[in-house]
């Protein structure tokens, strides 16, 4: 049988369109699914030329294929346009291949083509479609992205970026970093693209970002970009503001200690357990409730804390709430039992852990309720007893809603008030009704949050208006109760009667107010009246033809009266006026105290870093000094021989006072700077110079009890 008899039997039989040609491109066999693909006759397309169906567009590449064909080469599956009869574009997929007629020496290409032109179509739609969507995501994304060459020249950008540098997108192609940004800050970004062009890894890193002049934290990724054959070509790059989470950081880490602080001072403690009951972490305030210290709490299981009597029931607790995640809303009441073997109470509320939607441990909010079973257990013995406390408690014992409509209302509440607690419990009146109105607003603001916030509590201190009309001060504790679900539902707490308080402290600022004024009118009558000694002293030790004698009480006068001075204007000037260098303050009380007693011997010695050392207000300092200079006069005489060194060591002046004297005796010295107690058995001196050594964080000892003389030792810090 003739090949081509053949090859049209299988034309007639298949489904898909058929169609073959010559050499020249002619159709010498169609089949009716190729005229119907094409809209036109089977019979018109016989003898007519491939090329007439092809779009110019791609009749090159068609008669390309042919040649390639003919050549002998194999052509993969591809696809090409046609135009059918009504001038519509249509797509076939394409399978070409070549027949030789050995008889006739002639050769032919086979087409086997199927129409792929409504799948072309929704492709394009589709490919359209998410080309739209990726322009509106690099458009209205808030990351920056950009792309470089392979000389970091910008090539391309995304509308946020170039907003950043005050540019549209098409105005960065063919700019660098030098035009866009400081040279350091280019110098960086250029260094940072060597890398990766360099390692061909990707970059990852925190970089600074300057925008309108303000420096932002930033977290940019780099990567390089490659052609169809693999050659790089480029690198690509997208960053994104970091800057309020580097703060937040910041933030986190200047609070890890304020909250460290709030955890282990909470009313309540805080703990938290693996999935096994071990306890991984504990507050100082959970140990303390368990009896325990808290570094010896980690690693005890839970159940350790738990009497005997409720280990059974605790655990299946546990186990619910590790294996269903959920916990008692209101938490549960616990009976334990302290390694002593003491028994206490304590409430827990229960949070469960997860990590990555698993539950591995539990977090628990515990409080000590030991005293408040006790009294709860005393209370359901006997109702009698119950009333007998409430009478006596001295505050009020409240529970009702979170409209303040209570259930009880308990306690000193006629005392306090002026009213009955079935007044109350009536609503009438309500407690709203007897707070002050100008405390109302800050009173309902701080509790505002019991309705919102599980396991709230508050204290406020306001004024209540009794029933008689009196105005009393309390101080309110109040908590939150919630429900099976965890939204609070009650209120409960204790109220007290805080006047007395509140007056004793108005009296006492009252006290001191009084007291600074009487020190301000001390200062200035007494302190006249020793300037006009003073001046008197200064004008006579003018005079001419003085005794000796004379000349000598004038000067004692006049130190005197510089010292009382000193000590009057102590109580008037701020302690900034007094911080000055410690070298300073002992050379001015060494003057003065000259010139009260000039047969005084008095050696200083001071190391080169004393004189420029300045110590903590200095205020009263003068005092010290004066009261051991008179000390000396009074017990060695006023020619004794004194000796003062002072050095600089680890940040502090030490100063060391030494006088040749009798001694201390050895009955006194170890009581000397007690109260009432002196080098002779009586006085206040020494122990008024510790108490100011030590308000300046210092310290002032004897240090030669076993020598002759006696030597103070005097430690004070730097500013």
């Amino acid at each position: 049988m003739n090949l081509q008899i053949i090859y049209r039997k299988l034309i007639e039989n298949t489904t898909d369109a058929v169609f073959i040609v010559d050499v020249e491109g002619q159709h010498t066999e169609v089949n009716q699914q190729w005229a119907d693909f094409l809209g036109l006759n089977r019979k018109d397309l016989l003898g007519t030329r491939i090329w007439d169906v092809i779009p110019s567009d791609q009749l090159k590449a068609c008669k390309k294929t042919m040649k390639f064909l003919i050549d002998g080469e194999d052509i993969p599956i591809y696809t090409r346009d046609f135009i059918r009869k009504d001038g519509a574009r249509v797509t076939g997929e394409m399978n070409s291949i070549l027949i030789n007629d050995d008889k006739d020496g002639e050769k032919f290409v086979l087409c086997i083509v199927k129409d792929i032109t409504k799948w072309k179509e929704e492709t394009e739609k589709a490919v359209r479609r998410s080309e739209s969507k990726y322009r509106q995501l690099l458009e209205n994304i808030p990351q920056r992205i950009f792309y470089k060459d392979t000389n970091s020249v910008y090539m391309a950008c995304n509308p946020a970026f170039a907003k950043d540098l005050g540019i549209s997108p098409d105005e960065i192609v063919g700019k660098t970093d030098y035009d866009l940004f400081p040279k350091d800050v280019a110098d960086f970004y250029i260094a940072a693209d060597k890398e990766v062009f360099d390692s061909l890894l990707p970059y990852r890193d925190d970089e600074i970002y300057v925008v309108d002049g303000e420096e932002r934290n930033t977290k940019i990724q780099k990567t390089i970009v490659r052609d169809d054959n693999g050659k790089v070509i480029g690198i690509f790059g997208i960053f994104w503001d970091i800057t309020e989470e580097v703060e937040a950081i910041k933030s986190l880490e200047r609070s890890e200690k304020q909250y460290r602080l709030l955890y282990e001072n909470l009313t309540d403690g805080l703990y938290q357990m693996d999935a096994n009951g071990f306890i991984t972490w504990a507050s100082q305030k959970a140990a303390n409730i368990f009896g325990r210290q808290q570094d010896e709490v980690v690693g005890i299981n839970i159940l350790e804390f738990v009497h005997p009597d409720e280990r059974e029931e605790i655990t299946e607790v546990i186990k619910k709430a590790l294996t269903t995640g959920q916990t008692e809303s209101e938490g549960f009441e616990v009976k334990g039992i302290k390694h002593d073997g003491s028994v206490f109470y304590y409430q827990v509320n229960n949070k469960v852990l997860e990590e990555n939607g698993e539950v591995v441990g539990i977090q628990g909010l515990v409080r000590d309720i030991t005293e408040f079973r006790i009294a709860q257990n005393a209370l359901e013995a006997s109702e009698e007893r119950y009333r007998t406390f409430a009478e006596n408690f001295q505050g009020i014992a409240f529970r009702g809603t979170l409209d303040w409509i209570p259930e009880f209302f308990h306690g000193s509440v006629e005392a306090i008030t002026g009213y009955k607690e079935e007044d109350f419990t009536s609503g009438n009146p309500s407690w709203d009704e007897v707070i002050h109105p100008d405390d109302k607003e800050v009173v309902f603001k701080i509790g505002e949050n019991l309705s919102k916030i599980p396991s709230e509590i508050i204290n406020r201190k306001y004024r209540i208006i009794k029933k008689n009309g009196e105005i009393r001060w309390v101080h309110e504790f109040t908590s939150n109760v919630c429900d099976e679900s965890g939204v609070p539902k009650w209120v409960q707490g204790s109220i007290y009667d805080i006047t007395d308080v509140v007056l004793a402290e108005k009296t006492l600022k009252r006290s001191l107010n009084d007291l600074e004024i009487y020190a301000s009118l001390l200062q200035h009558d007494l302190r006249n009246d020793l300037q006009v000694l003073l001046n008197q002293a200064e004008i006579s030790l003018l005079l001419e033809n003085m005794s000796e004698k004379e000349m000598k009480y004038w000067k004692i006068i006049e130190g005197t009266s510089q010292s009382m001075i000193r000590l009057l204007d102590v109580f008037i000037k701020p302690s900034k006026f007094y911080e000055r260098a410690i070298a300073n303050l002992i050379e001015t009380q060494v003057s003065d105290i000259k010139k009260i007693y000039p047969g005084l011997q008095i050696d200083m010695n001071f190391d080169l870093l004393s004189s420029g050392f300045s110590v903590i207000g200095s205020r009263l300092l003068p005092c010290v000094f004066d009261n051991l200079f008179r000390n000396v006069v009074e017990h060695a005489g006023p020619k004794s021989k004194i000796i003062i060194k002072s050095q600089v060591e680890n940040n502090q002046v030490i100063i060391e006072f030494s006088d040749n004297g009798p001694g201390v005796d050895k009955k006194v010295i170890k009581k000397l700077f007690q109260k009432g107690v002196s080098t002779t058995g009586g006085g206040y001196g020494l122990y008024l110079s510790k108490k100011i050594i030590e308000s300046y964080k210092g310290t002032i000892d004897v240090v030669n009890e076993d020598k002759e003389g006696t030597t103070f030792r005097i430690v004070l810090p730097s500013i």
